[in-house]
């Protein structure tokens, strides 16, 4: 029985001995399995990691990286964290210019067999003509991923060295390629496995727009500098305006001074041509004649008695006396009149000389004398022209003002008026300058003519620069009152009813009087 038993317990324990050892190995297959697993796991999540800390690293390249050098120099970086590479080609396609062009090119190994005969060692563009023996075109063209293995496809590069495997992929926007990302590996017996290849789609998806992004950016800043140089060019030539507005506006004071002194010089040569002829052909030669005479005469009283030459000399004094008193007075009247003349001159160059040193300061000024002034340079013209000048000015206290700088505006809108109305009107030409002050304290200065007018179309265009209704006129003096009056915190407008009903021009300048300054 005992025998028995221990036989039974020998048969029911050695199965459970087998089955012990069975599960032994098998939780050990288990555990090797699982430790793979999770090793594989954990590789898994550390490569996740990695891609999207290169991921993080693209977008943050792409927005602080100051030059598109140093864009594709981290881009190098970061994907030779993640694979094996020997050479990189970042090859941008430029559709709209029918180029290629390689702004990134490093190759460890082939770099200097390949030369300067190589196109990638040149970063001009390339026109697509000589690009389409190249691989990265054929990555264009397809808009696919090419690969390129030695071992399938010998003799497709044409310059350099053969590598072991090549990966072209394109870089897309909006599904257009807009360039071409490339690895390769000079390795013998290396392959990209499938799955690197896919990281780096993922990863070209990320540098095509991190890639558009930075050239947006260029592109804008480019725009800027090209905006800011415009910006500074049309300030200088603001600045140059507003230098040529005030010589235009000394040149018109000279014009009108040298027109001025023109005319009285022709005054001084006709009052100087009429005292030389007087003098020329005086009588005054009689009288020396008729003291000969005497000389010669030894007993005056027979002379005067007998002689008829005597007898009509009192005559003939009488008659000399007047022509030479005649004479005497019309030499007189034109010395009196050159000395005027000359005067004249005197004061219109005094003015030009006080005028011309004066350049943006301001000063005490008469509003009535300076209007004066004004006339006086143009005066000539206004007389040739018959323009009548009408003053109407109500009582004002002397102001602050740039003196040469209204006095240029003004001396442009006489001008103005004058050749409106010459234009306009046969006769009757009347300019009414009226000066006052408005209810808002500004000084108000009016020039109306009765000349040809301003349509109405032009009135909004009168003081733009380049604008004229002349045939001869250059669209620059009313430009130039404007830039003026602006410059002198005051405005300039004009106002008519239409052609033929002359027009209205208005001055407003801050009433600053001038012993508020004192």
């Amino acid at each position: 029985m005992n025998s028995n038993s221990r036989d039974v317990d020998r048969t029911v324990h050695c199965p459970e001995e087998a089955d012990t050892v069975e599960s032994g190995e098998s939780n050990s297959e288990k555990l090797i399995d699982r430790i793979e697993k999770l090793t594989a796991l954990v590789q898994a999540n550390e490569r996740n990691e990695q891609i999207q800390r290169a991921v993080f690293k693209i977008a943050r390249t792409s927005t602080t990286a100051e030059t598109m050098d140093a864009f594709y120099r981290s881009i190098h970086e970061i994907v030779a964290e993640l694979t094996s590479i020997d050479a990189i080609i970042i090859a941008l396609f430029h559709r709209d210019e029918g180029c290629m062009s390689f702004p990134y090119y490093v190759d460890n190994f082939d770099d200097e067999q390949q030369g300067d005969e190589s196109p990638l060692n040149n970063r001009e563009k390339i026109p697509v003509e000589k690009c389409k023996d190249m691989l990265c075109w054929k990555v264009i063209t397809s808009n696919e991923v090419i690969r390129y293995q030695a071992r399938n496809n010998r003799g497709l590069v044409p310059f350099g060295k053969h590598s072991e495997d090549w990966v072209g992929i394109p870089l897309r926007l909006d599904g257009q390629p807009i360039g071409v990302f490339s690895i390769q590996s000079y390795q013998a017996g290396f392959e990209y496995r499938e799955e690197e290849i896919n990281l780096m789609v993922f990863i070209s998806q990320h540098i095509a727009s991190a890639l558009q992004h930075l050239r947006d950016r260029e592109s804008l800043r480019q725009s800027n500098e090209k905006l800011k140089r415009e910006i500074e060019e049309r300030e200088l030539i603001s600045q140059r305006m507003v230098e040529l507005s005030h010589q235009a506006g000394k040149a018109e004071i000279a014009t009108g001074i040298l027109h001025n002194i023109g005319n009285v010089l022709n005054s001084i040569n006709v009052s100087a041509g009429l005292a030389e002829e007087t003098l020329r052909t005086s009588r005054v030669g009689s009288l020396k004649n008729a003291a000969n005479l005497l000389n010669h005469q030894e007993n005056l009283g027979e002379f005067f008695t007998n002689d008829k030459r005597g007898r009509a000399f009192p005559k003939f004094l009488g008659e000399l006396s007047e022509v030479l008193h005649a004479e005497r007075a019309k030499m007189k009247s034109e010395l009196s009149m050159l000395s005027s003349h000359l005067e004249h001159v005197k004061v219109v160059v005094s003015m030009q000389q006080a005028y011309a040193g004066l350049s943006g300061l301001q000063e005490c000024v008469s509003i009535p004398e300076l209007l004066s002034d004004a006339e006086l340079l143009i005066s000539s013209s206004l007389t040739r022209h018959q323009v009548e000048v009408i003053r109407e000015f109500e009582p004002m206290p002397e102001v602050m003002l740039e003196k040469q700088k209204l006095l240029q505006v003004i001396v442009n809108l006489l001008k103005n008026a004058k050749d409106s109305m010459t234009l306009g009107r046969a006769h009757g030409r009347k300019l009414i300058i009226r000066v006052s002050l408005a209810a808002d304290n500004m000084l108000q200065i009016q020039f109306t003519d009765n000349g040809e007018g301003i349509a109405a179309e032009n009135l909004t265009n009168i003081f733009s620069h380049g604008f004229t209704t002349k045939n001869d006129g250059h669209g620059f003096g009313l430009h130039s009152c404007a830039n003026a009056m602006k410059e002198m915190d005051g405005e300039i407008f004009a106002r008519s009813s239409g052609s033929g009903t002359g027009a209205t021009f208005t001055l407003r300048l801050p009433c600053i009087p001038a012993d508020s300054q004192e």
